[in-house]
């Protein structure tokens, strides 16, 4: 059974999915790196040379693509939402972690972690990260807080809740 790892950029979630891959022996399939290793170009050039409506489709084809995988770790892109139709096959399809924290969290971790971008500013990133807390749960079979520890710690709780997934 493939795990996705879904939320708001800034929430940890390449540097946790590193690790559940590692420990589960799983592939990990990052869309950003995915799209960007297919087009030859870093994501905000894309989205910059392209448009964030073609940008979304290929966020689909690859949600669609993990599906060819087994035993994989996907991780959802920094710069846009997930769709209700790509989310609605992943948690169809996946044990489904999504990563949530406060606005002031995701900003303090995004601007060590990337450069905010032209595509989104601080307003953005709040309007974004709201959005991601209200709607990714309910696609979710788990959900937890990023907002206080370590990487490590939210892989190992990730690790046993997906061991567990029958209980959930």
């Amino acid at each position: 059974m493939n795990l996705a790892i879904i939320g708001m950029a800034g929430n940890l979630k390449s540097a946790v999915a590193a690790l559940v891959a590692s420990q589960k022996k799983l592939m990990r399939l990052d869309c950003d790196e995915y799209i960007e290793y297919n087009f030859s170009m870093p994501i905000e050039q894309f989205v910059k040379k392209t448009n964030v409506t073609y940008f979304k489709k290929q966020v689909s084809k690859t949600v669609d693509e993990l599906f060819d995988f087994e035993n994989a770790v996907f991780v959802s892109s920094d710069i846009s939402l997930l769709s209700n139709d790509d989310l609605k096959k992943l948690s169809q399809n996946c044990f489904v972690v999504c990563l949530s924290a406060t606005d002031a969290t995701v900003l303090s971790k995004y601007s060590k972690i990337k450069p905010m971008s032209p595509l989104l500013n601080e307003e953005k990133v709040k309007k974004l990260n709201q959005a991601c807390r209200t709607r990714y749960p309910k696609f979710s079979n788990f959900v937890l807080n990023v907002s206080k520890g370590s990487a490590k710690q939210y892989a190992d709780k990730i690790v046993e809740a997906f061991d567990n997934r029958d209980r959930f």
